[in-house]
């Protein structure tokens, strides 16, 4: 056991809001690792709930754990302020709803010590729903990040957030998170390849809750965010590829994108902050990031979301690689499906798919409720 002034070799890192019902789950097993030396600091981001008094509990039995009690600042203040209290070399961090096994950090710490130019390491979990349960499913990185700032969408550096640990020597000299809403981690990592390289572990070394899902237009509003989002964090790391000066988006601008409601109005607003090629880059780019997300998060495309995929997309078609042309058929076969799935006649056909996506949903075609579907829909979308 340590107490709060020894300096541990690992720090875990946990903001919690509202984690009333997996906080407890999620200290034990950080408590139950293999190594010892560590120094639990949990951050209690304003909860409404339980959470700060559940954690204090743990706490009274455990020297190990510190407890910060702090207003709502969001999780890129949590985050930093964890990094701020951090005195270890190294920083692991821990979602409050999430689970790592016992020898996680021990795995983790072995890695970064054998290979002294990674700078920071992850690894892949079960999924869980909000009871615990397995879906049987779960994330399959390993190896080396390979990135690609340029692609259309930027093949972003993906390593699970709630599993990474980072040299926290690292960290401190890139500022920590910046304010990229649904992209922060990503626009973390993109920096932090400036130093070392990223690497995900192949082992399952935990489990993570995937929550319930929604389909609102909230959630579609989220998704436009997440993908400007990510795809101006890779505009930053052309930049630095460039030796140019980062991309410095003021905060109260930032904040403006969550009462736009289309791609454009989001890409008019950062706009001032770019070249024109980084612009044109945002507009495509975000529309095909957007149609990636849509094709597997459970959220629909609005009309304006299908209209501004076209437009966006519609120039970039033939310049594009043959890879990146074949992935765009794939994943708007994907939403159109679903489009079609759920009788959203008008944003299917604002969507202009291509014959061949059409094409490409034949297999599909031989079930009787998908060809029945399809005798309703040609009529509504003109064809």
């Amino acid at each position: 056991m340590c107490n709060n002034d020894h300096i541990a070799i690992i720090d875990v890192l946990v903001p919690a809001y509202n984690a009333e019902r997996t906080i407890l789950e999620a200290l034990t097993s950080i408590q139950t690792q293999t190594i010892a030396d560590i120094r639990i600091i949990v951050v209690n981001d304003g909860s409404t709930d339980r959470t700060i008094d559940i954690v204090r509990s743990v706490a009274a039995n455990d020297t190990r754990i510190l407890v910060v009690d702090q207003p709502n600042g969001g999780i890129v203040a949590a985050r930093n302020r964890l990094i701020d209290l951090s005195t270890a070399p190294y920083i692991a961090m821990h979602d409050a709803d999430d689970i790592s096994f016992p020898d996680r950090l021990d795995r983790q710490l072995s890695f970064l010590t054998s290979n002294p130019d990674c700078v920071a390491v992850s690894g892949n979990g079960w999924h869980i729903d909000d009871n615990g349960r397995r879906s049987g499913g779960h994330s399959t990185f390993g190896g080396d990040v390979r990135p690609d700032p340029w692609a259309m969408p930027a093949v972003e550096p993906y390593l699970p957030q709630t599993f990474v640990m980072m040299r926290r020597d690292a960290v401190i000299a890139i500022g920590g998170y910046r304010e990229r809403t649904n992209a922060e981690d990503t626009d973390l990592y993109w920096r932090l390849l400036s130093i070392g390289r990223l690497h995900n572990l192949v082992d399952i070394i935990g489990e993570i809750r995937m929550g319930n899902s929604s389909a609102s237009s909230a959630a579609a509003a989220n998704g436009r965010i997440s993908a400007i989002s990510s795809q101006l964090a890779a505009i930053s790391r052309q930049r630095s590829l460039e030796g140019k000066p980062d991309v410095s988006i003021p905060a109260p601008t930032y904040r403006k994108l969550n009462g736009a409601s289309t791609i454009s109005e989001m890409v008019t607003l950062l706009s001032a902050y770019l070249t024109r090629d980084e612009t044109a880059y945002l507009q495509h780019s975000t529309a095909a990031k957007l149609l990636e997300l849509a094709s597997y998060r459970p959220y629909l495309l609005t009309i304006d979301d299908c209209s501004s995929i076209h437009a966006a997309l519609a120039p970039v078609r033939k310049a594009s690689s043959s890879r990146e042309r074949m992935l765009l058929v794939y994943r708007q076969a994907h939403v159109l499906q679903k489009l079609l799935t759920n009788r959203r006649w008008k944003e299917a056909r604002a969507l202009h798919a291509s014959p061949l996506v059409y094409t490409s949903l034949l297999p599909a075609l031989a079930s009787r409720q998908v060809k029945a579907l399809m005798q309703r829909v040609r009529p509504d979308l003109g064809g």
